[in-house]
């Protein structure tokens, strides 16, 4: 098997390897936009076994290396650099020194969560990214509120407290960014369940009772749903029916 020392970064990466049938050492510079890597890997003779440090996020090039039947290994950054010798550090040495732990097994191998794991990851990341936008959204117009007198706390947002901030009469600029903020609490509302990994429609349903799946905790930001509500692009008249503008 050929085992490859590589040193991956964004736009290129730096290897080492032995070539099978004389021993020699190689060590190439291969790019990435221009499929440099690609052609590469593509005429290396399979299975071969490629090992990178866990830096930075290359999921193209782990399902290139499957595509082409080799193995990837993705090696502990703080221990690949404590195990070095010399401190100095170019992407030259960082190839040849991934390449020495390779053939000497010494390469601090790591676990790397599969394909469906990692999306089930982004799903996550995704639904803590809209909490965070939602809530702050919500902090500035409770601002604007108490910069206008009304202090309700948590009940600013029941019917009645949404009707109050809506009624509020305020310079053109800020109530852009009450429309603003508004526009964005409802974009950012999503579902509690949504499609299953087969884009099922059907997990998004209510349960047969009728009745919403039941939320706990409090605050603005334990409201927050899988699913971005796909009213979002509506766009806010300057005159709404009351209440309407902060429905969520």
């Amino acid at each position: 098997m050929i085992i490859v020392g590589c040193d991956f970064h964004t736009r290129f990466q730096q290897i080492a390897m032995l070539e099978p049938t004389t021993g020699e050492l190689i060590e190439r510079r291969l790019e990435h936009e221009n499929g440099e890597a690609e052609k590469f890997y593509a005429t290396l003779p399979a299975p071969a076994r490629v090992g990178i440090e866990a830096t930075i996020s290359a999921q193209w090039f782990e399902r290139m290396l499957h595509r082409h039947q080799h193995e990837l290994w993705v090696g502990d950054a703080a221990e690949i650099r404590a195990m070095r010798v010399r401190k100095q550090k170019t992407d030259s040495r960082d190839a040849l020194h991934i390449l020495d732990l390779l053939l000497t097994n010494r390469f601090p191998q790591i676990w790397i969560p599969s394909t469906a794991e990692r999306d089930v990851r982004q799903l996550v990341r995704h639904r803590h990214k809209l909490v965070r936008f939602r809530t702050s959204a919500m902090n500035q117009l409770h601002a604007l509120a108490i910069g206008q007198g009304l202090c309700r706390k948590q009940k600013l947002w029941s019917k009645v407290g949404r009707m109050e901030l809506e009624n509020l009469l305020l310079d053109p600029w800020a109530n852009r960014r009450r429309q603003d903020f508004a526009r964005t609490t409802r974009s950012a509302q999503p579902w509690d369940r949504g499609p299953g990994p087969g884009g099922d429609e059907g997990s998004a349903k209510p349960s047969g009772s009728g009745k919403a799946p039941a939320r706990t905790g409090s605050g603005a930001g334990d409201r927050i749903g899988l699913c971005v509500d796909d009213r979002a692009d509506q766009s806010f008249p300057e005159k709404q029916e009351s209440g309407e503008l902060f429905r969520f």
